[in-house]
């Protein structure tokens, strides 16, 4: 990494996470100001790495990050590297900030139908690219869902992400059931918080909570902010109805409400969760949906996702940090725990 910082001027802090802190670059030798010479680097504490669990999220993440970034909708890696101190994620950086702020910042603190329906293709399109090489997500959510420069959704944070199809001589094999309890409870699927074993559909119910905060502006059951609210929580996501409000379900809304009603499917049996029956949804049915050849920064040549076509929707771009295209007046910068667990990164 020292070439790297050798090259690169730090312009800002981007974000803080559980684990890692995001920080934004741009080459001093390019004057460009487009994306090209930018890079957002996941900066990792070695010493903040307290356990072996950590440690194998870590690498999850990036096995991850390897195999998703052919698909536009999700973030793209660079490359990895590390030193005595930190472990680096080079990517490229999606500069107009988490959805949620997106649409709390709008008059009634939530999206309108087909911009909803749009930013939901997107992420669609991230999570079948994912699972179709046996990664499941595990922590789908408004916060984990980024709008680039040109509009489009971003699926990020993969921190929770685990192959579930590698066999043991690391081929590919059949799904297995996780058990892990991981990911943000009022995003999470029964089969998750119940321990029962949980695969690739466990990604559809939270996307259904997430069409659902998007269109109303909150989760159907709430945060579960405090310990009576967290036990009200985790009652509701087993057994409570969803409540869906005329004023935003009715008419074109419709559609909506039953799109997230088969998303919202306690059986994972019953859920749904592929290309065809979501090409068979009417809340998709002026969508755009095509194959595309396409490899990524980091990703392999070839791979195949589904595109979205039409044009995204306007959205606010004074939310996030796009200013920083045309300001790089920004913040300018100038004993080791699993201290040989990263080895291999």
């Amino acid at each position: 990494m020292e070439d790297f910082f050798e090259t690169h001027q730090l312009l800002r802090t981007l974000g803080k996470g559980r684990l890692g802190t995001v920080k934004l670059y741009k080459s001093s030798a390019d004057p460009a100001t487009d994306l090209t010479s930018y890079k957002a680097v996941k900066v990792i504490k070695r010493n903040d790495v307290k356990n072996s669990s950590m440690a194998s999220r870590i690498f999850n993440e990036k096995k991850a990050l390897a195999v998703v970034s052919p698909n536009p909708y999700t973030l793209s890696l660079g490359g990895t590297s590390k030193d005595e101190e930190h472990l680096y994620f080079i990517m490229s950086p999606i500069l107009a900030g988490p959805i949620h702020k997106h649409f709390r910042a709008e008059v009634n603190g939530r999206f309108a139908y087909t911009r909803a329906r749009f930013y939901c293709m997107n992420v669609i399109s991230a999570l079948l690219f994912m699972h179709g090489k046996g990664f499941v997500h595990r922590d789908v959510k408004a916060s984990n869902v980024l709008l680039n420069e040109s509009g489009y959704a971003v699926l990020a944070d993969f921190g929770y992400a685990k192959n579930i199809c590698e066999a043991e001589d690391g081929s590919r094999g059949e799904a297995k059931p996780t058990f892990t309890f991981c990911g943000t409870l009022h995003c999470m699927a029964p089969e998750v918080l119940q321990r029962k074993g949980h695969s690739f559909k466990a990604d559809w119910w939270s996307l259904g909570i997430f069409v659902y905060e998007m269109m109303t502006g909150r989760p159907p059951w709430g945060y579960g902010v405090g310990g009576v609210e967290r036990e009200q929580l985790e009652r509701d996501i087993v057994s409570g109805e969803v409540a869906f409000e005329d004023g935003i379900f009715e008419g074109v809304g419709r559609s909506g409400r039953a799109f997230i009603e088969k998303l919202l499917v306690r059986e994972e049996e019953g859920r749904m969760g592929s290309l065809e029956e979501f090409q068979g949804e009417t809340f998709f049915e002026t969508g755009e949906w095509k194959e595309k050849e396409g490899g990524g920064e980091g990703g392999e040549e070839g791979a195949s996702f589904i595109e979205i076509g039409g044009e995204p929707p306007e959205f606010n771009r004074e939310i996030g940090d796009l200013d920083v295209l045309e300001d790089l007046s920004g913040d300018a910068g100038g004993s080791e725990a699993f201290g040989n667990a990263f080895d291999g990164f």
